[in-house]
């Protein structure tokens, strides 16, 4: 299936918008895009509308961890009042469909849909096929409209709206541009979470004039977060002093307690930074014990990123934990 009917008023539909609530733009990135998925592969749904894709491949177009990808799913699935996704796990793959999806589809695509799945043993009567005589002699006639000479316009890759309900299109003539001013920055991407925040933003859209400037001042905050990644100090060995060393001791993990500290800080901060500093910096913390008497918190931090940790990221976890944190790289 080549396209399928995606209406302008979608970002106020009642699923999407409570999605958007719990999940911010990838509620709504994140249906379109399964969406997208299961029209490009209409063709190969089993019998029963099913289908069936790698978990991996679904994580790559979605840009999200699994994690988070199950929960988009549940939501549709389970927590509105009809089921706009239903959806079998089957270990490495998933088996998708959409219920609703030939009421979306293309003009062709749902034709063909309607005649093969809901009237497949009924034989047609008089009237429908003379009505289908004369589709096909309309069919035949050449088109009154002269053709239309071939423009040297660029293709447009996305539309972003604009604040006289207009909307401003992104060719992918300007993707190739930002690509070579922007080499940090997986670009499409960004443009597509633009698209998502205007949608949920209508009241601070921007003007014709104004719109480069906007995506401008986000793809370049982009860079100088990807920047800021790449400027985490690398680990360095230091040589071997002339008496042995007493090695460190690591401190046993409070299982019940860093789950606890995991859901609290460590799940919300993916959401807050860039993804590589978050796997260096954040995932690696270890909740070691609670002080109920000063209400303080010990975690086990390798002393590569203590410091890093300390300058840039202490305050927003101590935010999220609501308590006083104690950082070590050791047992005491």
């Amino acid at each position: 299936m080549e396209w399928y009917k995606h209406f302008t008023s979608s970002h106020d539909d009642p699923d999407i918008s409570d999605a958007m609530d719990k999940f911010g733009d990838f509620g709504y990135s994140g249906f379109f895009i399964l969406l997208d998925l299961y029209g490009q592969e209409f063709n190969h749904i089993d019998e029963d509308g099913y289908l069936k894709i790698s978990k991996c491949f679904v994580q790559r177009k979605l840009r999200k961890r699994w994690t988070k990808v199950e929960l988009l799913l549940n939501f549709f699935e389970k927590e509105i009042l009809e089921p706009r996704f239903l959806w079998i796990d089957n270990g490495q793959f998933i088996s998708l469909k959409v219920p609703k999806f030939i009421e979306i589809a293309s003009n062709w695509s749902g034709r063909k849909t309607r005649k093969d799945l809901q009237r497949p043993y009924i034989a047609p009567t008089a009237k429908e096929v003379e009505v289908d005589k004369e589709e096909k002699k309309k069919k035949k006639i050449p088109p009154l409209v002269p053709p239309q000479p071939p423009t040297d316009e660029p293709a447009i890759f996305i539309n972003l709206p604009l604040n006289d309900k207009s909307e401003y299109p992104i060719t992918v003539t300007v993707i190739a541009e930002m690509k070579s001013l922007f080499p940090a920055v997986d670009i499409e991407q960004e443009f597509r979470g633009m698209r998502a925040w205007c949608l949920a933003n209508s009241g601070n859209l921007k003007t014709r004039k104004g719109i480069k400037a906007f995506y401008t001042r986000w793809l370049s905050t982009e860079q100088d977060r990807a920047r800021k990644v790449n400027t985490i100090p690398a680990y360095t060995a230091k040589p071997e002093p002339a008496t042995p060393a007493i090695p460190k001791t690591i401190p046993k993990t409070d299982e019940k307690l860093h789950a606890r500290f995991a859901a609290k800080v460590i799940a919300p901060m993916y959401d807050e930074i860039n993804e590589q500093s978050w796997k260096i910096c954040i995932e690696p913390l270890r909740a070691i014990a609670f002080d109920k008497v000063t209400n303080q918190i010990t975690l086990y931090a390798d002393s590569n990123i203590m410091s890093w940790v300390k300058d840039h990221y202490l305050q927003k976890i101590v935010a999220l934990a609501g308590c006083n944190v104690r950082l070590i790289d050791c047992e005491e």
